[in-house]
């Protein structure tokens, strides 16, 4: 709520039913095409490098739009909608 702003979570929550049943989706046709310990090890390290992608952005100088540190929210911070 700090990043997009308070009067945006009810947007976030609608957005974010939508995108599990897109990911749901995708799992399932992951599941056709890979054994299931190489999936796990492809979602794993794709979560892995998106935390630390987002960690890194967090991390930056108050000066940075996607800084934790910029208390200005915006909508446009697209780092607090993925995160």
């Amino acid at each position: 709520s700090t990043i997009c702003g308070v009067e945006y979570i009810p947007k976030a929550k609608m957005l974010s039913v939508l995108v599990v049943t897109c990911l749901v989706f995708l799992y399932n046709k992951l599941i056709d095409i890979f054994p299931k310990h190489e999936l796990f090890y492809i979602i794993g390290g794709f979560y892995a490098i998106l935390f630390t992608i987002i960690a890194i952005a967090l991390d930056a100088p108050p000066t940075y739009s996607t800084s934790i540190y910029n208390t200005n929210a915006s909508p446009y911070r697209l780092t607090g909608w993925i995160s």
